[in-house]
């Protein structure tokens, strides 16, 4: 049989995408190397060349998923067209529009996600997270004191600030979703969360009153009804 031979990098994201679904699918303690091995049809000798463990794939899979976000975000930080607050509504609405386009995916993967077996990976998720995505939004913070739309003693440091209370109020939303299995009592229950977030968040920011919302609720609202 002829050996197929690929460029590295085709190769190396090809194993980054299949552990990704794996990890994602079955949690990452629970996946061994060689349900990738064996998932992608390559020699184990392949593997190891690419990646000297499976923890070392799980760091570079993280810094891949992270630098896809950058790329798709960045240049909306960097358009001088938009206000800091235009920035900000559309970086959390772009966010609400993926999660509904991706709705049944979300159902699929959200009890993994958030069994112990993919503690590590979560943990390694925010940490790598601090230091891609935080510089974003501490980018769209210092352009709107510069605006003087925000009012905020600490623009350099508030960007982490802000991706912290949005991982905290994601996996509390995430926690009433299982607790009440998805009914219109997890609708209220998340939409009054929503609601504290948002106002802390403007608070944070010194933003102008209902200036920011963090999720269209309305638009999820079908979410929990069918």
């Amino acid at each position: 049989m002829t050996r197929i031979v690929k460029d590295p990098d085709v190769r190396r994201n090809e194993i980054l995408n299949a552990a990704q679904q794996l990890f994602y699918t079955k949690g990452y303690e629970q996946t061994a190397v060689r349900d990738i091995i064996n998932a992608i049809g390559i020699a184990k000798g392949t593997f190891y060349y690419y990646f000297h463990s499976k923890e070392e794939l799980l760091d570079a899979l993280v810094v891949h998923l992270l630098q896809q976000v950058v790329v798709v975000v960045e240049p909306m930080v960097d358009d001088p067209q938009l206000s800091a607050l235009e920035k900000l509504q559309k970086l959390f609405a772009d966010t609400t529009t993926l999660k509904l386009e991706n709705r049944a995916l979300i159902e699929t993967l959200l009890p993994v996600w958030y069994k112990d077996e993919n503690a590590i990976m979560r943990e390694k998720m925010k940490a790598a997270s601090s230091e891609y995505i935080a510089p974003l939004f501490t980018r769209i913070v210092q352009q709107g004191v510069a605006q003087g739309v925000f009012d905020t003693p600490y623009p350099d440091e508030i960007g982490l600030v802000i991706l912290q209370m949005g991982e905290n109020m994601s996996e509390a939303i995430v926690k009433l979703m299982v607790e009440e299995e998805w009914g219109m009592a997890a609708f209220v229950a998340i939409q009054r969360l929503v609601t504290v977030y948002q106002h802390a968040m403007i608070r944070l920011l010194g933003a102008p009153a209902n200036s920011i919302t963090l999720i269209d609720m309305e638009s999820y609202r079908q979410w929990f009804t069918t």
